[in-house]
């Protein structure tokens, strides 16, 4: 074998092995982070099959699943949609996740480790595996006022109130917002155009402010 195959064969081989440690690499360690990724959107259609948890906050659900006539569960965003829109944020098997239903799927979902007990328990049973539910620390009516105030001066940017002696978020309000209940919970072609229409808005209504926006800051105070 003259050199310059032998050059080509030894780079290919390299390169063959590099691609078969990814491959492994993926496989056995980074197969639960792909499953739960927003943009995979066959994992979220395989998640509908499943009842979803709740979101709630301070008693009051924001956030459920409800069965259609095909066995799906479509996701609805019950109260005050808007003012916790930036918050709660969308689940989609479409569109992918956002908010607390993204960086709370795994729990949500029922597919987080510390469920596995409740899983194995649901499955021997004969109950159908669910998912848990989520309450946040946040004020219904705080957070409403929150929203009030910001949305009807028309601002666009953000309320957050903590209670100092705990740190507990009790408000995180953001405009211009939205309600995720018109990308999940309608027709496709209903719920693309809706999505479609919020991507283009030059408000940015998809964006929590509080976290995904750098803005100056306005008053600090502490009540």
């Amino acid at each position: 074998m003259n050199r310059p195959i032998k050059a080509v064969a030894i780079f290919s081989m390299i390169l063959t092995v590099i691609l078969l440690i990814n491959l492994t690499y993926i496989q056995a360690f980074q197969t639960k982070q792909l499953a739960e990724n927003p943009l995979n959107a066959r994992q979220f259609y395989d998640m509908k099959q499943r009842q979803r948890g709740q979101i709630s906050a301070g008693g009051q659900v924001l956030a459920e699943s409800v069965r259609d006539d095909n066995g799906y569960y479509n996701r609805r965003y019950v109260y005050a949609p808007e003012a916790f829109g930036s918050v709660e944020g969308y689940f989609s098997d479409r569109f992918g996740a956002a908010g607390i239903e993204a960086s709370q799927n795994s729990i949500l979902s029922g597919e987080d480790d510390s469920l596995f007990a409740r899983r194995m328990w649901d499955q021997i049973s004969g109950k159908e595996v669910r998912g848990a539910n989520v309450e946040l620390t946040l004020s219904p009516q705080v957070q409403q006022v929150a929203y009030n105030e910001l949305a009807s001066k028309g601002y666009s940017g953000s309320v957050v109130a903590l209670r100092p002696s705990t740190g507990e978020v009790l408000a995180m309000a953001s405009t211009p917002s939205y309600n995720p209940s018109a990308i999940t919970d309608q027709s496709p072609e209903a719920a693309a155009a809706n999505f479609e229409a919020l991507s283009q808005d030059a408000g940015s209504p998809l964006l929590n402010r509080s976290t995904q926006v750098t803005q100056p800051p306005g008053s600090t105070f502490k009540v």
